[in-house]
């Protein structure tokens, strides 16, 4: 997603990377001013507001994007509906380019000095540390670990990630303190801020975990708005939720499985090749024809560094284990083929990882005809892959759904959003692991017409209504138009209506669009 997309790739010349910031910061005191006098525009406090639990709303330089005005608006439109907000300004976040940074913190500044009255501004570095370590060691080195991921585009130890990671830990281990402090002075009714992974962003979620407090994310593409209300919206961790929400009535219930099975329909026939570039879903090169040789084992990967797939791992390390130590197994225990499917979205250069799957296959396995695999830009539709596997094996991707939904067993070691809804076989270890994909090739894993139906429904809520299409987002691009209307109007809108009503009041925002659409129908 938009948010976290670090354009920065750390192999980049340092004369490349001087100018980018360079023309970064031009951009960025440009989009200042327009803010600025938006909030000028902003319409005065009406009412008074509540005297009851605070919001606390977490602002961060984003890598250059508008995300902290866009979250101020919503303190802002928090405010209006009579919560009592907090904006806390984490000035001690980690950025991979320093300078960009250093200008950002300094616009944020200057615009915490005009905010309304009725927002109540705290600088994070101006809180005392709590004297104990709120957090494990483990936590720490983790929530660094992930950000190297992100930072390097990809897994591929480095001393370079060794050293980011060491600093990383360091500086969380200082922000954790001091957020500390703050949950120590008061308790909010819940938390709003960006990512939940990136940068310090990690740090509430965890904390807030410890303390029983709720924490909403969100995320965003150009005119592409997700959210959680309760957990990272780049892991889709609502939709387990709206799944045990979403009404099983007849008839309802034939129509949200018709309008799933449609979607799916499309991307088998790469009816999605129509749409602009790296728009959703856009990414199989050529339809489904189903003349293609069986196969016994389909591994779909994720894009290593996209948050969605980071942290999911339940019973591996990495992406690069899970596949070594798959394939490892299947060589020595069955007769079996495994094809590893690279992300087709990684046929653009800018979104590739740097991670080398195929090298490090034929190191390890040689060339070997069990051993399959198909780069990102192959001509080869992984539906056809998926209809001709005996079981597909992803870690967290929505591929485990198409291939229940195409009656295909599918086995997990990932905590996915649909890993626990009771339609794929979830491993919590390496034993149970390797006995589920046993059980799989022995055919004993029998994908049942309700198990294809639960799939169906669940990729409706994941894939047809969990994002909201708005311009309304911190995306660069729509922050410069909707920085430019008229802010009673915007905060009057049925988009940032739908935004605050589903944070304020904990409602998955795929159970919101699900109830439009239901009126549409």
């Amino acid at each position: 997603m938009g948010l976290t997309s670090i354009k920065e790739h750390p192999l980049a010349r340092p004369l490349v990377k001087k100018l980018w910031s360079l023309r970064q910061v031009r951009l960025w005191r440009r989009r200042e001013r327009a803010f600025l006098d938006f909030l000028r525009r902003w319409p005065a406090s009406e009412g008074k507001v509540s005297a009851g639990q605070e919001v606390w709303v977490i602002i961060q330089p984003w890598l250059g994007t508008p995300l902290p005005w866009y979250l101020l608006v919503l303190a802002l439109g928090l405010s209006r509906r009579g919560r009592k907000v907090k904006v806390v300004w984490d000035d001690t976040a980690l950025s991979p380019d320093v300078a960009l940074q250093r200008q950002v913190q300094r616009s944020i500044g200057r615009i915490f000095s005009g905010l309304p009255a009725s927002l109540d501004a705290v600088r994070l570095s101006e809180i005392p540390s709590w004297p104990d370590e709120p957090l494990s060691a483990d936590a720490y080195q983790r929530l660094a670990y992930l950000n190297s991921i992100m930072r390097f585009h990809g897994e591929t130890p480095s001393s370079a990630r060794a050293s980011y990671v060491l600093a990383a830990e360091r500086s969380f281990r200082q922000t954790a303190r001091r957020l500390q402090t703050l949950f120590q002075q008061s308790r909010p009714a819940y938390i709003l801020e960006g990512g939940g992974i990136f940068s310090t962003s990690g740090l509430p979620v965890l904390l807030a975990r410890q303390m029983g407090v709720r924490v909403a994310t969100i995320d965003s593409g150009k005119e592409l708005l997700l959210i959680a209300t309760d957990g990272i919206a780049a892991w889709l961790d609502d939709i387990p939720r709206a799944f045990q929400m979403l009404p099983r009535i007849d008839e309802l219930d034939d129509w949200i499985v018709s309008q799933a099975r449609a979607v799916l329909d499309s991307r088998m026939g790469a009816a999605d090749l129509a749409l602009p570039r790296r728009s959703l879903n856009s990414y199989q090169l050529v339809p489904a024809t189903g003349q293609i040789e069986p196969l016994d084992i389909l591994l779909p990967l994720n894009q290593s560094y996209d948050t969605a797939a980071l942290g999911r791992h339940q019973v591996f390390d990495s992406q690069m284990q899970w596949i070594m130590e798959t394939v490892g197994w299947a060589l020595r225990h069955t007769d079996a083929g495994v094809v590893i499917r690279r992300h087709p979205v990684e046929q653009y250069k800018e979104l590739a990882s740097i991670d080398d799957y195929e090298g490090a296959l034929q190191e390890r396995f040689g060339a070997t005809p069990r051993v399959r695999y198909i780069a990102p830009a192959q001509l080869v539709n992984t539906y056809d892959l998926i209809l001709q596997s005996r079981v597909v094996v992803p870690y967290v991707s929505t591929v485990g759904l198409e291939a229940t939904a195409l009656g295909k067993p599918v086995v997990t070691e990932g905590a996915s959003y649909y890993a626990k809804l009771g339609f794929v076989w979830s491993a919590a270890s390496r034993d149970e692991y390797f006995a589920l994909l046993a059980q799989a090739l022995d055919g004993r894993l029998v994908v049942t017409e309700p198990q294809r139906r639960d799939a169906l429904r669940c990729y409706y809520l994941a894939q047809l209504c969990s994002f909201l299409h708005t311009s309304f987002t911190p995306n660069p691009y729509d922050f410069d138009h909707w920085v430019l209307s008229d802010p009673e109007e915007l905060i009057s809108s049925r988009e940032v209506i739908t935004i605050l009503t589903a944070i304020d009041h904990n409602i998955p925002l795929s159970i919101i669009n699900h109830n439009a659409l239901k009126l549409k129908r």
